[in-house]
């Protein structure tokens, strides 16, 4: 009916957050803390995907690490996490990384992710349209 289309909440805005910016800063951090990364600065993400809706975030890039002066390098590891904002901090939910979690599949980290979207009602639109 018109009425329960109304009494439904609206859906959370989807935003990227800039590079720098405290949002994906603080969720960089979680990931990076998530990870066992020490924060010193000579470690970063190249982020291929980040983007926010509500309390919920989802992430996908590789680590760069600093060589010398301006010049930083890949590293093999990729990661990918689901984030979600609880008492103004980034907790992670679910974490897939290579080649650090040889023990939890990208299967299961899929599969943990899509339990966690059904069961909390995840904006779809935080999640790439193409996963890889």
């Amino acid at each position: 009916s018109a009425g329960a289309a109304f009494a439904q909440p609206a859906p959370a805005a989807v935003s990227e957050p800039a590079a720098g910016s405290p949002a994906r800063t603080a969720i960089l951090n979680a990931v990076r803390g998530a990870l066992m990364i020490a924060a010193t600065g000579e470690s970063r993400f190249k982020v291929f995907h980040l983007k926010i809706a509500g309390p919920w975030a989802y992430f996908e890039g590789n680590e760069i690490v600093h060589v010398s002066g301006a010049e930083w390098q890949e590293t093999d590891l990729t990661a990918r996490a689901l984030m979600q904002q609880e008492g103004g901090a980034w907790k992670v939910r679910a974490l897939w990384s290579l080649p650090t979690n040889e023990r939890h599949t990208l299967q299961a980290f899929q599969r943990q992710v899509m339990e966690l979207r059904q069961r909390s009602r995840i904006p779809a639109a935080i999640f790439p349209s193409n996963p890889h």
